[in-house]
């Protein structure tokens, strides 16, 4: 089972295509249920906190052959310039791991095409596989 989430968003930027008060629901309803969820603002961030949390999206990325690049602005200037702020991001640990399993959103090839995963769509099955659906809200600023 899943340990541990970790959503990276920033409070002071409407994100592009999301409504927060959905993954406020899911987090909520995983915490719950006994799910580990660190809900990360960016707004006052360092960047060298940002950094690391770039890194650790991109170290996953490759190492689980998810696409991340075009998601999060850097499919030309590269570093994911809009991790966690313009495109909030859900880091996904299991139980003992120090680096994430998957980064969401997220893109993979499936046979010949691409199919883009969502941090909704990923929130949902969790929330399902552990019996429920979101129920609770709580504020993110």
């Amino acid at each position: 089972m899943t340990k541990r989430l970790v959503f990276l968003y920033d409070s002071t930027i409407q994100p592009w295509d999301m409504n927060l008060q959905t993954m406020q629901a899911y987090l909520t309803e995983l915490q719950v249920k006994g799910v580990k969820c660190e809900l990360l603002d960016t707004k006052d961030m360092r960047e060298e906190e940002l950094e690391h949390w770039r890194d650790q999206a991109t170290s996953t990325a490759v190492s689980h052959h998810q696409r991340i690049r075009q998601a999060f602005g850097s499919r030309r200037q590269g570093r994911l310039p809009y991790l966690g702020k313009q495109v909030p991001a859900l880091l996904v640990y299991e139980e003992g791991e120090s680096v994430p399993v998957a980064v969401y959103p997220h893109s993979e090839k499936r046979g010949e095409k691409h199919t883009d995963f969502s941090i909704e769509g990923f929130l949902a099955k969790f929330v399902n596989t552990l019996g429920g659906q979101p129920t609770v809200t709580f504020s993110l600023g």
